[in-house]
Formats: C-alpha cells, sequence, structure tokens
C-alpha cells in the first residue's frame, strides 16, 4: 500500500515539473539566418548615376541581354520626330556623341514624367538622360528597331539644343506642294529627303495590318494605286486619329499624308521605301473613311 501510494505522489510530481517547465519562457530566439541585404549601390550599371551609353544599349539588346526592368540611357537627341496629342508623349532618337547608331526613345514622357505639350519641348542637341525599357522592337517586315519602349520618364535634360526644323509651309514636301510616290522614293535613294516630316500623297494599293495594340494601320500607296511602291508602317488615321479596324482604309483611296520618309532594310536585305511609323492623315478621298 505504500508503495503504491509513493508511485502515486512521484507520478503526480513528474506532471507537475514537465508542465512547469513548459510555462518558462525560452531565455533566447533560435538563431537564423541574417537577410542578404538587396543591391542597392546607387552606382551601378543603368542607374541614373551611371547611365547606359546608347552603344552598350543597343548592345544589351542585340545580345539578349537588356534587362527586363527600366534602366537609365543617355545620348544626345538627333531627331524630335513625332508629338502624340493623344498621350501627351514625344518620340525622338538619341545617339552618342559622333556616332550615328541611333535608340528611338518611343512616345516617351517628359522629366519626371511630365508630359509634352509640342514636339518643340526638345530640342536636336540636347543631352538626356532617359529611363525605360530597352527592348527590340520588330516590325512586320522582319525589320528590327532599337527602342526605349513607350512611357519612358527624363531623368536629367542638358543643353539647349536646336529647335528642330518644322515640316515645311512651302515648296516641295509642303501641304501645298506634297511629293508624290516617285519623288519621295527618288529622294531617298539620292540621300536627299529630310529629316523631319513631310507630306506627300499616294493611292491605296493595299491594305495589309492592323495593330490593335497601337491602333494604327500598314498600309501601301503609289501614284497609280496598283503597285506595292511605298509602305506606310504603323501609320495613324485622319488628324492622328486612332484606327478601329483593318476596315477604316480601302484600296483606291487617294491620302495625303504626314510623315517621315525613310529607307529600311530587312533582315533579308530587302530595301523598304516607307513612311516611318507614327505618320498621320491630313486628307482621303474617294470611298468611304471610317471614323472611330
Amino acid at each position: 500500500m505504500k508503495k503504491y501510494i509513493f508511485s502515486v505522489l512521484m507520478a503526480a510530481m513528474a506532471a507537475f515539473t514537465f508542465s512547469s517547465c513548459e510555462d518558462v519562457p525560452e531565455p533566447y530566439t533560435l538563431p537564423t539566418k541574417p537577410e542578404t541585404p538587396g543591391n542597392t549601390d546607387p552606382n551601378q550599371k543603368g542607374s541614373e548615376s551611371n547611365p547606359y551609353t546608347v552603344t552598350e544599349a543597343i548592345a544589351l539588346i542585340k545580345t539578349g541581354t537588356a534587362p527586363s526592368t527600366a534602366v537609365c540611357v543617355k545620348g544626345k537627341i538627333t531627331a524630335v520626330t513625332f508629338f502624340n496629342a493623344t498621350y501627351s508623349s514625344l518620340s525622338y532618337n538619341i545617339a552618342d556623341e559622333g556616332s550615328s547608331d541611333v535608340i528611338e526613345v518611343y512616345s516617351g514622357k517628359g522629366k519626371d514624367g511630365a508630359n509634352f505639350s509640342s514636339k518643340d519641348d526638345l530640342k536636336v542637341g540636347q543631352t538626356v538622360v532617359v529611363k525605360g525599357i530597352v527592348k527590340a522592337f520588330t516590325k512586320n517586315d522582319g525589320t528590327i528597331v532599337n527602342e526605349i519602349d513607350k512611357n519612358s520618364t527624363i531623368i536629367s535634360i542638358e543643353n539647349t539644343g536646336t529647335t528642330s526644323p518644322d515640316t515645311p509651309t512651302t515648296g516641295k514636301g509642303s501641304l501645298s506642294d506634297p511629293y508624290n510616290v516617285a519623288e519621295a522614293i527618288a529622294a531617298i535613294k539620292a540621300g536627299t529627303a529630310p529629316t523631319t516630316q513631310v507630306y506627300l500623297t499616294g493611292i491605296i494599293s493595299d491594305v495589309a495590318f492592323y495593330n490593335d495594340q497601337y491602333k494604327s494601320i500598314t498600309y501601301y500607296i503609289s501614284d497609280d494605286g496598283k503597285s506595292k511602291d511605298m509602305q506606310v508602317y504603323s501609320g495613324k488615321g485622319l488628324n492622328g486619329a486612332d484606327f478601329a479596324s483593318k476596315e477604316d482604309l480601302k484600296v483606291g483611296q487617294k491620302v495625303t499624308i504626314l510623315g517621315k520618309i525613310m529607307k529600311f532594310v530587312d533582315k533579308n536585305n530587302n530595301e523598304i521605301m516607307e513612311v516611318d511609323k507614327t505618320s498621320s492623315i491630313v486628307k482621303i478621298e474617294g470611298g468611304r473613311y471610317r471614323r472611330r
């Protein structure tokens, strides 16, 4: 009997001891692996204080090593090509000093993301640091354009630069005396095509492609409306309006276009005479033009 009572008492004491130990807080926390701090070096390549050159940015694009996030690129403005009134943005080209290799800043914003109000807000010769995503844009014909994608922002801007020459108001290429397609092609081949936008007139010979993302149409024009002599690449509608579908333009319509005429060489080394993207139609005759 005494042994039984002794066993019961010992069991009770053991239970009390273990429950008491569980109530005592740990005097320390378990060691954990320290967190690795992120890379916050303000001087890392592609930062505001150490931007890529245009040459370096193009090399990243061509080797497929361009970051998927926004980086900073520094260059001198060589052309201000288009003001988009809908998005209050500018498309312009930048290059390194003394280099002919350019990267296009497509539909970019101003200082710290501010809206632009006109094409004159930027000047040829100004040096800018632009923050945006660098990428290769492949056109329908296979031509690759090195660009900083839309909605980039300017971090800094230096120099006063010079105002880009305006679209001619008189003489060849003006609204009163637009190029025809043959004249535009001749100017391109002779190397005398203006670097600014000009007016030209042609007849639509083929409506090739509608880009739903940019609300634009790629189409072809010629003087007789029968051959695909000149490509209007990713063009906008009347007075720069968005297109709603491929059916907004018709073969046989005569159009007067405001845009930059130029030559592109595709991946098969074919020379393409074209009106560069973001051109706009200022006049259209024949058929029925569909407004969105």
